[in-house]
């Protein structure tokens, strides 16, 4: 008999049918880069900013909504005047930007799973052995305390999750483990040989189960970043900081060059 699969945000407790959202669900938009005056801003020699900041407050709100998420950010972050203005703007566009899993622990769970990974403690699975003398409720009741994970009640979403627009090409981003401090260069993805895509990566390292039906063959049952939170950065945003680890090679099974 096969195995069952859930894709689970523990934290927020809902669920998705494929990984196939994964990458927009965790991808950090690449930001506008912002350059601020080096002097206060009534006194620019520009006329037509000069013109712009005259304007009654009002008037300034209904042309800055016409504005994208990343240019209310852009503007809000030039001065204390426009940061004041546009508080709430600037506000909403963050919540918009961030995506939606960014942080959250996440697991691939399976209906076969004995155990919870490290990283959801609360999650205590208790022995459970059917026996035909068991009513229906009570079979359902011993199920979802031996596997309290994959039957935790969860809103399931709709795949299609919303993609920020973005130049930057998929593989030029950075995949990192928040929790573990380890992160993928995305660039290395068309040299794995197991590896089909950004989603599959990270499916095959959040699986957690004890059976082996339908797991990576390599990662196996217990995916090491099971539970934990992940986000992809853009390569160019990325920077190296002390305590972190790059595991390229490991997760993507790329061989390394001996010859040294």
């Amino acid at each position: 008999m096969g195995q069952w699969w859930k894709l689970i945000n523990v934290d927020k407790k809902v669920e998705r049918r494929s990984r196939d959202d994964l990458e927009s669900l965790l991808r950090i938009p690449r930001l506008r880069k912002v350059r601020t005056p080096a002097w206060p801003i009534a006194g620019l020699p520009d006329s037509s900013i000069g013109t712009f900041i005259v304007l009654p407050p009002e008037l300034v709100g209904a042309i800055t909504m016409l504005l994208d998420h990343q240019s209310i950010i852009c503007l809000a972050l030039t001065s204390t005047y426009f940061y004041r203005l546009l508080i709430s703007s600037f506000r909403q566009a963050i919540i918009a930007l961030t995506p939606a899993w960014v942080g959250d622990r996440i697991v691939h769970i399976g209906d076969y799973a004995e155990t919870s990974p490290p990283t959801c403690p609360e999650f205590v699975c208790q022995p459970y052995t059917w026996t035909p003398q068991l009513s229906e409720a009570e079979q359902a009741q011993g199920e979802a305390a031996a596997n309290p994970l994959y039957h935790l009640i969860t809103e399931r979403q709709s795949d299609g999750a919303q993609a920020y627009g973005s130049s930057v090409k998929p593989l030029d981003n950075i995949l990192r483990n928040l929790h573990l401090k380890q992160y993928v260069r995305l660039e290395a993805l068309p040299e794995s040989a197991d590896i089909e895509d950004v989603g599959h990566l990270i499916e095959a390292y959040i699986t957690w189960t004890d059976a082996h039906q339908r797991v990576h063959d390599r990662v196996g049952c217990k995916g090491p970043w099971a539970g934990c939170g992940l986000d992809i950065v853009d390569a160019a945003d990325f920077e190296e900081r002390e305590g972190w680890r790059d595991v390229t090679v490991e997760a993507l099974d790329l061989e390394t060059d001996k010859s040294g």
